[in-house]
């Protein structure tokens, strides 16, 4: 099983995209790093939905330190494995997972706002 490095995720980007890939568990998701030729690099989880389709999905951009609105390789490894996670329990469209879970955190956030609001207003 490969391992993705800091090394080669900070190797000097070619003049196509580089991608590196890392099993999280076996037969439920890849973790995988992209670097683009302008330098951006990037992590993404790749799995087989239930239509035996691959689908990619961006997990975060990568910093070799902890930075807002990055992820170091041990986060994207942690990040990944959770997905896998997910997937290994039988979840396998996760993207549609996922975007219900924000809804539904929208949701309570907004109920909550507005029971505050009311509250407030008493």
């Amino acid at each position: 099983m490969a391992t993705i490095t800091d090394r080669q995720i900070n190797a000097k980007p070619d003049i196509k995209d580089r991608w590196l890939n890392e099993t999280v568990v076996r037969g439920h998701g890849v973790l995988v790093a992209r670097i683009t030729p302008t330098g951006q690099r990037k992590f993404y989880f790749r799995y087989t939905d239930s239509q035996g389709k691959r689908d990619r999905m961006p997990i975060g951009d990568y910093s070799r330190e902890e930075t807002p609105g990055c992820m170091t390789l041990i986060q994207a490894r942690l990040k990944a494995k959770e997905l896998a996670g997910l997937h290994q329990s039988g979840i396998t469209n996760l993207r549609e997972h996922l975007e219900a879970e924000e809804q539904h955190r929208q949701a309570r956030e907004e109920a909550e706002r507005i029971r505050l609001e009311r509250e407030n207003q008493l």
